[in-house]
């Protein structure tokens, strides 16, 4: 296929809802990942996920390394969409890319596989400057789903970013009894906010564990919203 004819690459997605990309096509697609183009490259690598075939993962680690950011960001998406277990050493290594939108893409992948080795990058997404990039790494972390990982996620929020800790309390909501003892050491935390964040999502989980550190809670606190906040939380548990 010469170099000129790709257009035929953006009737993939109706091609892909009537199965009917053909063998020949897709060896034309792999080859198109070091077009001239940067918007072919990444349509491409964004289309390989979409496909889900682990022939394209080698090619799409090589686009790991391209120099614009928009192709790394979606061969990274790609790999996570694959799922093969090759792509985990390369996804690792470009946790650090210079662009954050590659940073955050990468932290989504990651989680996206089932394997304890992605939670070390996972932890250094979560310390990244970037708060978009910390809020991506919650995810992944929520997909691992480790106590380690539930733990860090826990740690996330004392993150100074409003948006990023919410974040963290929302995910531990939905992981639910899992994270009971992580969010119970939080009870202690020198922060209000977190004091407060922490107590509200124990009520919201149920658990039976939190009935006595909320009651301590009410015996140490002299704040009435934190007391008030407590009892609410004691309600739900015991309702």
């Amino acid at each position: 296929m010469v170099d000129t004819d790709y257009r035929w690459i953006y009737q993939i997605p109706k091609k892909l809802a009537w199965n009917e990309f053909t063998q020949e096509e897709y060896a034309d697609l792999i080859p198109l990942l070091n077009h001239r183009k940067a918007r072919v490259r990444w349509y491409v690598a964004d289309q390989l996920g979409k496909i889900g075939d682990s022939r394209a993962v080698d090619a799409l680690l090589a686009a790991l390394k391209d120099s614009h950011w928009l192709v790394r960001s979606h061969a990274a998406k790609a790999l996570g969409r694959i799922g093969d277990s090759r792509a985990i050493e390369s996804l690792t290594n470009v946790i650090r890319d210079k662009s954050p939108f590659v940073r955050r893409r990468v932290a989504v992948a990651l989680g996206e596989f089932d394997n304890g080795n992605v939670i070390s990058s996972l932890e250094t997404a979560l310390r990244d400057p970037d708060r978009s990039v910390r809020v991506s790494a919650i995810h992944g972390l929520s997909q691992v789903r480790s106590l380690y990982a539930i733990s860090l996620i826990a740690s996330a929020v004392r993150d100074p970013d409003t948006n990023v800790s919410w974040r963290a309390v929302q995910t531990l909501e939905k992981i639910g009894a899992e994270a009971t003892d992580s969010l119970m050491a939080l009870l202690t935390d020198s922060d209000y906010q977190v004091r407060y964040r922490v107590i509200k999502t124990l009520g919201r989980i149920g658990d039976e564990r939190a009935i006595d550190p909320l009651k301590e809670v009410l015996n140490r606190e002299t704040d009435e919203m934190l007391r008030w906040r407590a009892e609410l939380a004691l309600r739900q548990i015991r309702h």
